[in-house]
C-alpha cells in the first residue's frame, strides 16, 4: 500500500479526484464504486466541476453502490443512495442502467445482495474503489470480525457505527442493521483509494498502518493490496510512527 500524505482535505480530494480521472482516461467504461461519506464530498464535488467543464470524460463509466442503511428509504437525506444521487447521478448525468445500488427498504434483502454480485461478474471486476474508513476502521459496513471472503451481505451494525451514523441523519432513525458489498470484491479491485482526513482520525490511521492485519480492523487489510493507496491529510497522519510517504504538499 503507498501513502500519501497532504496538507488537508481539500489536497487530498485533488489527488483523489486526478486518480479517478486518470482511470477513466485509461478505461472510459471501468466499473467505480464510491463511498457515500463526508470525507468523499470534496472528491465528488470535484469530478462534478470536471464534468460540468468538459474536463472529464465520464459518459461510459457504470457505478455500484458501496453499502446502505437497512429499513432506511433512498430518498430520505443521510441514506449513502441520497448521498449519492445528489453527489453523483444528478450532477454527472447518470441514468439508472448505469448503476446498482442498495434498496435497503426491500423486503428480500438476499435478493439485493445476489443482484449486487450479479452487477459485479457482469460488469467488473470493480476497476477502481473509493473508500473511507470509520471510526471503527470498517470498509463499508464491513464491520470489526467480518469474513475475509463474504461477498454482499447483512449486518447487524456494531455500537460505534450505530452512533456515528447519528451525524448523517436530522432526525432519530433507526440503524440497526447495514447491507454491503464484501471484503472479497473490494478487495479485488483494480485501484483502491482509502481517504482518511482529520486529527479525529489519528487512531484509526495509526491502526491501519501500524497495527496488526486483522480483520478486526478491516481498514488494514488494504496493505495487502497490491495497488492501494492510503491518501491522508497531515492531521490524520501525526500518529503514524515509522512508515514511508509520498506526495507531501
Amino acid at each position: 500500500m503507498e501513502i500519501i500524505i497532504k496538507d488537508d482535505s481539500g489536497q487530498v480530494a485533488l489527488a483523489t479526484a486526478e486518480m479517478i480521472r486518470e482511470q477513466l482516461n485509461k478505461k472510459p467504461a471501468s466499473l467505480i464504486c464510491f463511498a457515500a461519506g463526508h470525507t468523499q464530498r470534496e472528491t465528488l464535488e470535484l469530478l462534478a466541476e470536471w464534468y460540468k467543464n468538459g474536463e472529464l470524460e465520464f459518459d461510459r463509466c457504470r457505478l455500484i453502490g458501496l453499502d446502505e442503511w437497512v429499513g432506511l428509504a433512498g430518498d430520505l437525506p443521510g441514506t449513502c443512495l441520497h448521498f449519492i444521487s445528489e453527489n453523483v447521478f444528478k450532477p454527472m448525468d447518470i441514468s439508472p442502467e448505469r448503476y446498482f445500488f442498495f434498496d435497503g427498504c426491500t423486503d428480500d434483502l438476499d435478493a439485493q445482495c445476489a443482484a449486487a454480485n450479479a452487477y459485479i461478474d457482469r460488469f467488473g471486476p470493480i476497476d477502481l474503489v473509493v473508500l473511507g474508513a470509520g471510526m471503527n476502521a470498517h470498509l463499508g459496513f464491513n464491520e470489526p470480525g467480518v469474513g475475509l471472503d463474504l461477498r454482499s451481505h447483512v449486518c447487524d451494525l456494531d455500537n460505534t457505527s450505530k452512533t456515528v451514523g447519528t451525524k448523517y441523519f436530522e432526525s432519530s432513525v433507526p440503524l440497526t442493521r447495514g447491507i454491503t458489498l464484501g471484503l472479497r470484491d473490494l478487495l479485488s479491485a483494480g485501484t483502491l483509494i482509502l481517504q482518511v482526513t482529520g486529527k479525529h482520525k489519528v487512531d484509526v490511521v495509526k491502526k491501519i498502518c501500524d497495527g496488526e492485519i486483522s480483520n478486526m480492523v478491516p481498514a488494514s487489510l488494504t496493505r495487502n493490496h497490491s495497488n492501494a493507496v492510503l491518501l491522508i491529510d497531515t492531521e490524520a497522519a501525526a500518529g503514524i510512527s515509522t512508515l514511508a510517504y509520498t506526495g507531501r504538499c
